[in-house]
Order: structure tokens, then sequence, then C-alpha cells
């Protein structure tokens, strides 16, 4: 899309820029800022890609002057003093007409002040500078979705402390997400969740296919073998925990497991073992 976007506008296109400029109108395209003239865009044309892309607001209203030093830090890289912060990602599947009602109820959700910046009507990121338990973050979905009838993401980014390079650090955090967020499945999601995805990812279509014929071959087609070895896997490898939350006898998910090895030749319950499987459902799922 990017592409075909460039060859059309020439020179009047701008991808990631530090600062959008209001001459540009400004769309989210696989992740990245996309910006077209806008005597250069027909009327047609702007209702066309706004139906297709998510558009970029760059008319930000701050409702502090906390907010506004914020934004200015993360995309025109001013400085601002950081202690400690950590950036809560939100994205929905549509956009948000009642902007202001959410960002209130967002921000009642946490027993602290907290900052919110819009990327676009459908995704900001919430500024926490302490720590949040996730029982919060589930309690806080759960009440937004069905308050303003939406599907909301969160994305739980690093903790950082004293740097000068937060600007970027954001948005490798944004692009991370906006890419691999179609194959999550979980609603909340740490980084440390994505990086398996982004190690797979950037592995040739091919290699990835080869990586996981050569493992799961035997045991491709047995979708309840792969689903019990996948939630053994989400409980860190706790045989009780797994066959609990599956609904099983222990020794009936331990029969399971080897199978797996069994079928597979590969020990699932060894930490190199279980990464080694681990990084081929990734594969799957991206596949």
């Amino acid at each position: 899309m990017i592409q075909q976007l460039k060859t059309y506008y020439g020179t009047d296109i701008k991808i990631n820029e530090a600062v959008l400029s209001e001459d540009y109108s400004w769309f989210l395209v696989e992740g990245n800022k996309v910006g077209i003239r806008k005597i250069r865009l027909h009327k047609r044309e702007h209702l066309l890609l706004s139906s297709i892309l998510t558009p970029i607001h760059t008319d930000t209203f701050y409702e502090t002057e906390k907010a506004k030093s914020w934004h200015e830090a993360l995309y025109k890289n001013n400085n601002i003093p950081i202690m400690s912060v950590r950036f809560l990602h939100f994205f929905t599947t549509r956009p948000i007409v009642e902007r202001e009602e959410f960002q209130d109820a967002l921000q009642s959700m946490f027993p602290f002040t907290t900052t919110v910046i819009w990327e676009t009507s459908q995704a900001g990121v919430l500024i926490l500078e302490e720590n949040i338990p996730k029982s919060v973050l589930q309690t806080a979905l759960d009440t937004l979705e069905t308050d303003f009838f939406i599907s909301l993401s969160f994305f739980i980014g690093r903790h950082y402390t004293q740097t000068t390079e937060i600007a970027r650090l954001y948005q490798w955090e944004r692009k991370l997400f906006s890419i691999l967020s179609p194959y999550l499945s979980q609603k909340i999601t740490n980084i440390e969740q994505l990086l398996p995805y982004q190690l797979m990812i950037s592995l040739p279509k091919e290699e990835r296919k080869k990586y996981t014929n050569q493992l799961l071959a035997h045991i491709s087609n047995d979708k309840e073998l792969i689903d019990s070895v996948k939630v053994f896997f989400q409980c860190n490898l706790n045989v009780s925990l797994a066959a609990k939350q599956l609904y099983l006898h222990r020794n009936t998910l331990q029969y399971r497991i080897d199978k797996f090895i069994e079928k597979t030749g590969i020990n699932i319950k060894t930490f190199e073992g279980a990464v080694a499987v681990y990084m081929a459902f990734l594969s799957l799922d991206i596949s």
C-alpha cells in the first residue's frame, strides 16, 4: 500500500516525519505515519483513503500543559524530565466518537494521575508514572468495552527511567504493536510477548514453513494435542495449573504431553524444547 501511494503521489508524500505538518493529511498505513499534501488530495480521494485507512489528527487538544509537553516529547523530540514511566497503548476496532468521555472514563480507572495522548480516533497512549496490576487493567478494559460498545486492546510497554531517547522508544513500541496486533489473541499484551513474534516475522515465509514442518509435521492435524500444549506453555510448564484451565485430570494432560514428546521427539518439559516448539506455534499463528 505504501509503495502504491508513493508511486501515485510522488514528492507530495511524507512518511514517519517527526513533526506532522498541518499542510498534509495523515494516515496510519501498515504501522507507518503517511502524509499526503492537502492541495494534492481531491475531496473524493480523501474520503476514500479515510474509509480504508486510519486518519491521524494533527489538531490535538491538550487538556493540560503536561499533556502538551508529552506530545511534543514523543512527536517533536523535545526534552522532558523522566524519572519513571511506562506506556500503556490502547487500540479500538472503530473510531471513538465520545473521545472526551472515553478519556475521562479511562483515567478514572487508575488510583493516580495519568496523561493521555491521542494518536488517531482509534488509538492513543496512557502515560503511567506508577506501576499498575494487570487485574486493574482487565477491570478497566471490561468496563470500557461495555460502556462504549467497543472492542479494546491494551499493550503494556517497557518500564523506562532517566532516558533521553523516549521518543524513539515510544515509536518502536507503537510500531511493534501495530504490526503484530493482528496475530495476538489476548486483549492485554506485554511487550515481552511480542518479541518472539517479531523474530519469526523477520524470517522469510519459506524458512518459517520449513521450521514448522520439521518440528510439527507428525502432529500438525491433531488440534486437541496442539491446543493442550499451548495451554501448558501459557501456564509456564505447570501441568497442574494447565490441567485446571483445560478442565482435565492432571494425568490426562500428562498423557497428552508424553504423546507430543513421543510423536515429535522434542522434550517440551525442558526450557530448550519448549522454546523450540513455542516458536513453531507462533509461526503457525502468523501463517
